[in-house]
C-alpha cells in the first residue's frame, strides 16, 4: 500500500476501526498507524480528531469499559509522538466518560488521569494536569500499593511536572524525592538494568543538574552515563529513549567547558538526532530541543561559518515547536533567544532589529506561561539586558538596569543561591 493510500485510510477511520487496527496482535496495524497518522494534513487530522472525540462522547458504559484500556494506550502512544490535538481528542472525552461510569477508584481512571495529565504537560497546560496526576498517584497507591511499578510511574509524572514548574526551591525539592522513591521501586521490582530505571535516572539526573553545584552536576553525569548504558542495552542503539539519554548527556557535557566535553557533547548530539530521525521523530519536541542544544555548542565555536549553521538549526528547532506545541509554547521562548543570540553575533542593522523582537517577545512568552518567578524568566531578563546595554544609549542603559535588577531578584530564590 502507498503512503498516499495510507493516509486515506486512515484519514477515514471512526474510533473502534482505529482501536481495532492499533491492537492488532502482529504489531502491524499500530506500525502502519503510527506511521501514517503524523503524515495526515493539519486540516484532516483536526476533522479526525473532532470525528473521534464526538464517537467517543457518545459511548455507552459497556463500550467504556471494553474499549477503555485500548483507547487510553492509543492516547498515550499519539502523545509520545506529540500529535497532542488527535491524542487529547481521545483521553479528554474518555476521561469524562469514565468519570461517568466508573467508581472515581477505579484502576482505569487512574490510568487515564496519568497519560491525560502528562499530556497536560507537554502542552505547558500545567494546572490542569497536577489534579490529575496526582489523582492518578493517590488512586493507584491505594489499589495497587506504595511500592507497584505503577506507582514509580505515577510519581515520576507528578516529578516531571514540579520540575517543569520550578516555582522554588520546595518545589525541587518535592520532585528530586519523589524521583528517588520513583527509582527504589522501580529498582527493587523491575531490576537495575531495566529501562524504567533508566528513565528514574536521567530525570532524576536533570533535577541535580539543573541544581549547578559541582557535586550534583558530578552526580548527574554519572546517571546520565548509566541511563544511557541501560538503554542502549535495553532498547538499542536506534530507539527514541536512548536518543533522549544522548541528549541529556550533551546538554550536561555543554556546561562543562572543556574542549573534550565540548567534541563529546556534539557527538552525543548528532548521534541523538540520526537516532530520532531514523525512528521518524523529527517533528517531535525532543527533536527540536537537541536541535537547538547542537545549535548553542556550534554558537560557542564563536565563527562566523558555525553561526550560520547555529541559525539554520535554531530555526528548525522554531518551526517544529511552532507547529507541534504552538507559538506561545514555553520552548519557543528558548529557542528565540538562543536564536536572538545568534543575530546580535552576525550583526548588521536588520539583524539586530530582529534580535531585539525576538528577546522581547521571548519575555513575553515566559512572562505568561511560566511566571514572574521561574529560572527561564531571569534567563530572558538579563538576555535582554544585555543586549540593551550593548546598545549604549541611555534610554537603553536604563532599561538594561532595571531588567538586571529584576533578573537578580528571581536569581536569588533559585537552588545554590546565596
Amino acid at each position: 500500500m502507498s503512503s498516499s493510500e495510507k493516509r486515506g485510510q486512515i484519514a477515514d477511520l471512526g474510533i473502534n476501526q482505529a482501536q481495532a487496527l492499533f491492537s492488532q496482535e502482529d504489531g502491524k496495524g499500530k506500525e502502519c498507524f503510527l506511521d501514517a497518522l503524523p503524515e495526515l494534513s493539519a486540516m484532516e487530522k483536526s476533522a479526525l480528531a473532532e470525528r473521534w472525540k464526538n464517537e467517543i462522547e457518545a459511548f455507552d458504559a459497556d463500550t467504556c469499559h471494553q474499549l477503555g484500556t485500548s483507547l487510553c494506550e492509543l492516547g498515550d502512544k499519539l502523545r509520545e509522538r506529540a500529535i497532542y490535538p488527535v491524542a487529547l481528542a481521545i483521553l479528554e472525552p474518555l476521561m469524562q466518560r469514565q468519570e461517568d461510569v466508573l467508581p472515581l477508584e477505579h484502576e482505569e481512571i487512574a490510568s487515564t488521569s496519568a497519560v491525560l495529565g502528562t499530556a497536560y504537560v507537554n502542552c505547558a497546560r500545567y494546572a490542569e494536569a497536577m489534579p490529575l496526576l496526582r489523582r492518578a498517584l493517590a488512586i493507584r497507591e491505594n489499589v495497587l500499593g506504595v511500592d507497584h511499578p505503577d506507582v514509580a510511574e505515577s510519581l515520576s509524572h507528578l516529578a516531571n511536572l514540579l520540575y517543569f514548574l520550578q516555582g522554588g526551591p520546595e518545589s525541587l525539592t518535592e520532585a528530586e524525592a519523589l524521583y528517588r522513591r520513583a527509582m527504589a521501586i522501580v529498582e527493587k521490582k523491575l531490576g537495575a538494568d531495566h529501562s524504567d530505571t533508566a528513565g528514574c535516572l536521567n530525570n532524576l539526573g536533570n533535577i541535580l543538574r539543573y541544581k549547578g553545584d559541582p557535586e550534583s552536576l558530578a552526580q548527574a553525569e554519572v546517571m546520565y552515563r548509566r541511563a544511557l548504558a541501560i538503554e542502549e542495552q535495553y532498547r538499542g542503539w536506534d530507539h527514541p529513549h536512548t536518543a533522549l539519554c544522548l541528549h541529556s548527556l550533551a546538554s550536561l557535557l555543554v556546561s562543562k567547558g572543556d574542549l573534550e566535553s565540548a567534541l563529546e557533547a556534539e557527538d552525543l548530539s548528532r548521534r541523538a538526532l540520526t537516532v530520532w530521525e531514523k525512528c521518524r521523530y523529527a517533528e517531535h519536541p525532543d527533536y527540536a530541543a537537541c536541535l537547538s542544544n547542537l545549535a548553542f555548542q556550534l554558537y560557542r565555536k564563536d565563527d562566523y561559518e558555525n553561526a550560520t549553521q547555529a541559525e539554520i538549526l535554531y530555526r528548525r528547532a522554531l518551526a517544529i515547536a511552532d507547529k507541534v506545541l504552538g507559538a506561545d509554547h514555553a520552548d519557543i521562548a528558548g529557542y528565540l533567544v538562543g536564536l536572538a543570540h545568534i543575530l546580535n553575533y552576525m550583526g548588521g542593522h536588520q539583524n539586530i532589529a530582529q534580535a531585539e523582537v525576538m528577546y522581547r517577545n521571548a519575555l513575553a512568552i515566559v512572562e505568561k506561561t511560566r511566571g514572574m518567578r521561574h529560572p527561564s524568566l531571569a534567563i530572558c531578563l538579563d538576555s535582554l539586558a544585555s543586549f540593551l546595554q550593548n546598545k549604549g544609549d541611555p534610554e537603553s542603559i536604563l532599561e538594561a538596569e532595571l531588567l538586571y535588577r529584576q533578573a537578580l531578584a528571581i536569581q536569588g530564590t533559585a537552588p545554590g543561591a546565596h
